[in-house]
């Protein structure tokens, strides 16, 4: 079974030049037979345009790329320079990534944890001997679970927010509490209870969890991990409305706030508890009375990688494929706020 990155044990592969397939599930085709939420399509637009942009500044580097034929519209960047892949509803994305993974060195997955999707095609990825440019098998099941990543954090003296698994009996408990899925994606159907009222009806209420209610700055950290080691890239600010008891990211700012030493120090200790974390990972924290509170580790790309290059002026694509010992040194070239805005788009049926 591949750990970590498959460099540590395939040292004689020549980086000088790679076949890297990139799929980043909600615009690759992942949803291809089934209507996509307009605010998951614009992240993952995000997402896919800005790790594109990177590879393209990279020589050596031949990328294929997924993209559902629906929102080839939408796409701006210039997918000439790629080998595109349009995958259409009536062929599944599972099977144009099997004709696609002999041809190809190394696999760039971006995915939602829900229903075991991330870590699913990790295994994927794993069974056919792929460099995987992403964490672990074992730390994407961990993190994906919130409830077992809460124990995780709790068990090694990192600061985070009780947890406990959903049951009805809770709503009778007075003061705000949150409920989010055990394996969701960032704001995805999180809501507010208030007064024990809940303004939805839950499809499968054991697989919630509940959590008290933390007035605070929502903020995320971008990192780089690298198996037990960790460096942060930039902090930001998440901009978070509550919209008829559900919570929605409306946009991040990026590099927002001014790193220190504890920060860094919390990267660190996180690292030493997730030792399976691997290349870009995002973290969101809550920030209250001047305390950190990890909410949730998401061992992939996030929407606030969309705005690091012009931020800080690095290339961070780049910086993964290149990681093999240990993480190179970042020196930025930049060091501004950039607003990185979920907005709304036209949607293909």
């Amino acid at each position: 079974m591949l750990q970590y990155h498959p460099l540590f044990f395939e040292a004689a592969f020549d980086w000088a030049y790679m076949k890297l397939l990139v799929f980043e599930y909600i615009t690759g085709g992942g949803c291809c037979s089934e209507r996509v939420p307009e605010h998951l399509v614009n992240e993952g637009l995000l997402m896919l345009t800005a790790l594109l942009r990177d590879l393209a500044e990279l020589d050596g580097v031949q990328v294929t790329v997924m993209v559902d034929a629906r929102i080839l519209p939408s796409i701006s960047f210039d997918l000439t320079r790629f080998n595109t892949v349009p995958v259409y509803a009536e062929l599944d994305w599972v099977e144009v990534m099997e004709m696609l993974l002999p041809c190809c060195d190394g696999v760039w997955p971006v995915a939602p944890e829900m229903n075991n999707t991330l870590l699913n095609l990790t295994r994927r990825i794993n069974a056919h001997g792929k460099i995987l440019l992403s964490s672990s098998e074992q730390a994407v099941a961990l993190t994906a679970n919130k409830f077992n990543t809460w124990e995780t954090l709790v068990a090694h003296g990192i600061k985070t927010v009780p947890t406990e698994r959903y049951t009805s009996e809770r709503l009778a408990t007075t003061g705000l509490f949150v409920i989010k899925p055990i394996d969701g994606m960032g704001c995805e159907t999180t809501y507010l209870i208030d007064k024990g009222i809940l303004s939805v009806a839950l499809d499968a209420p054991e697989r919630y969890i509940i959590q008290p209610y933390i007035e605070g700055q929502p903020i995320s950290f971008s990192c780089l991990f690298d198996g037990g080691n960790a460096r942060l890239i930039c902090v930001n600010t998440q901009v978070i409305e509550i919209d008829s008891g559900q919570f929605k990211l409306v946009k991040c700012l990026v590099n927002s706030d001014v790193q220190t030493t504890v920060h860094q120090a919390l990267v660190d200790r996180i690292a030493k508890a997730f030792p399976g974390l691997w290349g870009y990972v995002g973290i969101d924290l809550i920030e209250h009375d001047s305390q950190l509170y990890v909410l949730e580790i998401n061992p992939r790309l996030t929407t606030s990688y969309a705005g690091i290059y012009d931020a800080l002026g690095l290339n961070i694509a780049g910086t993964v494929i290149q990681m093999n010992e240990k993480i190179p040194e970042l020196v930025a070239k930049n060091n501004k706020t950039v607003t990185v805005s979920v907005s709304r788009i036209t949607n293909a049926n």
